[in-house]
């Protein structure tokens, strides 16, 4: 009788849980539905007010006293909207100065929130809108013991990069864990060429993957200036190094004499061989022809493809790969020779 008892309680309880949660989901749903009307009800009344003063640029008080949060949420989804999707710098200038002006308090606020999503937003308006002013206060929060989430420590890096470049390479030597390499080499690449300059006379004092991110970001910017720099690099110890400076010659194409990479052509590793194979590209076909014949027939499929390839954008390179062809008895060579000419 005990057992019926207990099960009864059991299922009794299991239902009432059951039916709190459904009810408690169906009001938040109800809550969210009602603010999203609101704020949708501020975008519709607040749309020409903001045409006139971000497109017009004509000054409206009533858009100078935002304080209602269905308001500031309907701002900031028209003002975000305009910036990627308007190519103004005028109209830039006057929503930056905007929410500078009104909105910079209600962002700082939520930079400091307990729920990460909030602060997430903040940053991202902060780069949104340009709000230089409240880069200090990511600044501080980077200084802070508080920990964040990977996406939290990008973006706020980024506003780092942007508005206080002096401190972005203090902050990430630091903390060298807080993001992954593909995202530091996007916080770099936001940098201006002054501040990488200034970097690279502390190059040696950076981690591996802050030092390839600083090799990948002169490529980007064709900074033909640390040609010579990255021709050093290219006899480097390390493998990652050497194959990211010889990245950055190919990208850049500011070349010395062919013997200088010669050791890429008789490296032990496929992708130096591969990059030695991209860089032929710049050279005559006289220079490079022996090189070739060895190279259609690496063992490495990657180096045959990009050897071909690179032959194949040259301006006779058709005709280079059919006398190629005809030199070797290689059949993956000849394979991949025949799929390169279409036949």
């Amino acid at each position: 009788m005990s057992e019926i008892l207990l099960l009864t309680i059991v299922v009794f309880c299991t239902v009432v849980i059951v039916a709190c949660c459904s009810i408690y989901l169906i009001y938040s749903r109800l809550l969210q539905n009602k603010d999203e009307k609101n704020v949708q009800k501020y975008v519709s009344e607040l749309l020409p007010q903001c045409y006139y003063y971000f497109i017009e640029g004509s000054p409206i008080e009533t858009l100078e006293n935002i304080h209602n949060p269905y308001q500031v949420k309907a701002i900031e989804i028209i003002l975000t909207k305009y910036i990627h999707l308007l190519n103004d710098q005028d109209v830039v200038n006057r929503i930056t100065q905007y929410v500078e002006k009104n909105l910079s308090e209600h962002y700082k606020k939520n930079l400091k929130s307990r729920r990460w999503g909030i602060r997430l937003n903040a940053i991202f308006k902060i780069l949104d809108f340009k709000i230089q002013t409240l880069a200090p206060s990511v600044l501080e929060l980077l200084n802070s013991s508080r920990k964040f989430s990977q996406k939290e420590y990008f973006e706020m890096y980024k506003v780092i990069a942007l508005f206080m470049p002096e401190h972005l390479m203090s902050q990430l030597k630091n903390s060298t864990d807080r993001i992954s390499n593909i995202e530091l080499y996007k916080v770099l690449a936001l940098l201006k060429e002054d501040t990488i300059k200034e970097i690279m006379q502390d190059f040696s004092s950076l981690t591996q993957s802050q030092q390839i991110a600083v090799i990948d970001t002169i490529a980007s910017k064709s900074m033909l200036e640390y040609s010579d720099f990255l021709h050093e690099l290219i006899k480097d110890e390390n493998i990652e190094i050497r194959i990211h400076a010889m990245k950055a010659i190919e990208q850049i194409g500011f070349i010395q004499p062919i013997e200088t990479y010669e050791p890429f052509f008789y490296a032990d590793d496929w992708r130096e061989r591969m990059l030695f194979a991209k860089i032929l590209k710049y050279f005559s076909l006289d220079e490079i022809i022996d090189y070739l014949k060895v190279l259609v027939t690496d063992p490495s499929w990657w180096v045959r493809y990009h050897t071909v390839q690179m032959i194949t954008d040259q301006k006779n390179g058709e005709k280079v790969l059919k006398l190629l062809y005809e030199q070797t008895d290689d059949l993956y060579a000849r394979d991949i020779i025949l799929e390169s000419l279409g036949a």
